[in-house]
């Protein structure tokens, strides 16, 4: 029983992590589209939004209008079958990419650990954790076999370190998936020349990471990137260190790059395991989300109320011309309806004024007359009356 238990919450919680995978390469995929530079930025492309006659042909406009209607309708585009459109591009965030990501919890001794990293110290020398620089999430990055056998390769028994990177939001789709680029300077002459460059600081990586708009995520999100490095020393330059040197050969020490800094030459021998993201999101908010998709599975009026509320939001210009049309249709009637209920209804008050009065008049004037015949014959009736009452 306990066995069994175990296995509904490991496969719950797989579950959850496939989500919450998708939902953070949906929002770097998002941010890279919506950039002035998609062309670089968005690589690797969706291939079902490639048009038919050139695979170097993108339809940017198609994938734009589908990613707002997906971030409007995230519960659905969760659930969707694999056939639509929605469905093809959740399938491809999910398995079509060479790399995976999941959370680690609890954030301040994830960040913690990472940072021991950093600065080659052990658990029991913990940095003491700087407030401004804490980031809202933390994801582990976990390559294909392919990536990781090849890296293994690469290191061959070397020595490794770690250091933080900060780049574009935009650019972070593309780094997940191709790797930190050596010589990607966008037309900048490097202050120490090409490659990829690392700090051991992550507040100095951070005023290189210029904020982007990831929704779902967030309107402001920050991105920095953890990344392992073969320590090969004719390819790694740091600054010279003044006590004897232990590395085989120190010729790519230098003097005046500052001492947090590390430049290398080579992006194969880069690879990202880490990823920190900065913003003002709350980290339960992918939690409610996902729990708020568990309950879409089990009720068939949110469906149905989820694809109305999609039919609306596609389609409101058209349904904003529709409803001017029909108020500019009964709008005249009304007001002629309006205006011949009001005439009539004060028509048929002077009417019913006007017989008043006459009936009025009428009772006036056959009082009168009544006044006069009772004095002529005031004494017989009362002489009547004188007698009836003598009898």
């Amino acid at each position: 029983m306990q066995s069994t238990a175990k296995e509904s919450d490991r496969s719950k919680e797989q579950l959850f992590n496939r989500r919450e995978d998708v939902i953070v390469k949906l929002a770097l995929l998002n941010c890279a589209v919506q950039s002035y530079r998609f062309e670089t930025a968005a690589k690797p492309f969706p291939p079902q939004f490639r048009t038919a006659q050139s695979d170097e042909s993108k339809d940017i406009e198609a994938l734009r209008r589908l990613l707002s209607r997906i971030c409007r309708q995230l519960v659905d585009f969760l659930s969707l079958d694999d056939g639509s459109a929605a469905g093809s591009l959740r399938n491809w965030l999910s398995t079509g990419l060479t790399y995976t990501l999941e959370r680690r919890l609890p954030l301040s001794d994830a960040f913690s650990d990472i940072q021991c990293r950093v600065l080659n110290l052990d658990s029991l020398n913990r940095p003491e954790q700087a407030q401004q620089h804490q980031p809202s999430l933390v994801y582990k990055v976990d390559y294909n076999d392919k990536i990781e056998r090849r890296f293994s390769e690469l290191k061959s028994g070397r020595n490794t370190f770690f250091g933080y990177h900060g780049s574009r939001a935009d650019n972070l789709h593309s780094i997940l998936s191709n790797g930190l680029c050596a010589h990607l300077s966008y037309g900048r002459q490097p202050l120490y020349g090409e490659g990829v460059y690392l700090s051991t600081d992550v507040g100095v990586a951070l005023a290189f990471a210029s904020s982007g708009t990831a929704q779902p995520l967030s309107d402001r999100l920050q991105c920095v990137v953890v990344a392992e490095v073969i320590d090969q020393p004719d390819l790694v330059k740091r600054r010279r260190r003044r006590c004897h040197s232990n590395r085989a050969d120190d010729s790519n020490e230098v003097d005046d790059l500052p001492n947090e800094y590390y430049v290398v030459s080579s992006s194969e021998l880069v690879i990202v395991r880490y990823v920190l993201l900065f913003s003002s999101i709350e980290p339960s908010r992918l939690l409610a989300i996902s729990a708020s998709n568990n309950r879409h599975t089990t009720r068939t009026t949110s469906s149905r109320r989820g694809y109305l509320n999609r039919l609306i939001n596609d389609n409101r210009a058209w349904i904003g011309a529709i409803v001017y049309l029909l108020l500019l249709l009964i709008l005249p009637r009304l007001h002629a309806w309006l205006s011949a209920c009001l005439t009539g209804g004060v028509s048929q008050d002077e009417a019913e004024l006007e017989a008043a009065l006459q009936s009025a008049a009428e009772a006036s004037t056959s009082s009168t007359s009544g006044d006069s015949t009772s004095a002529s014959g005031g004494d017989e009736a009362f002489g009547w009356g004188v007698t009836w009452g003598a009898d």
